[in-house]
């Protein structure tokens, strides 16, 4: 099949935009509210997404609980 290339489309939240051409679902510990470049943003310690992939937010633990990312 051949490829056509009509128009951009804005990548969802949860996702990194790759070479300009691909949505990536962000891995496992990093977060991106709406679509960023190149790699999502890692959770900071004491903070977890919640879910494996695509985290739109990093929630902070509860007092007495810890994460790493």
């Amino acid at each position: 099949s051949e490829s056509t290339f009509d128009a951009c489309y804005v990548c969802p939240g949860g996702t990194y935009v790759f070479n300009n051409s691909a949505c990536v679902d962000c891995a496992i510990g990093k977060y991106a509210p709406t679509a960023v470049n190149n790699d999502c943003i890692a959770c900071d310690i004491g903070f977890f997404t919640g879910t494996p992939t695509a985290a739109t937010v990093c929630t902070a633990c509860d007092a007495g609980t810890s994460s790493w990312g």
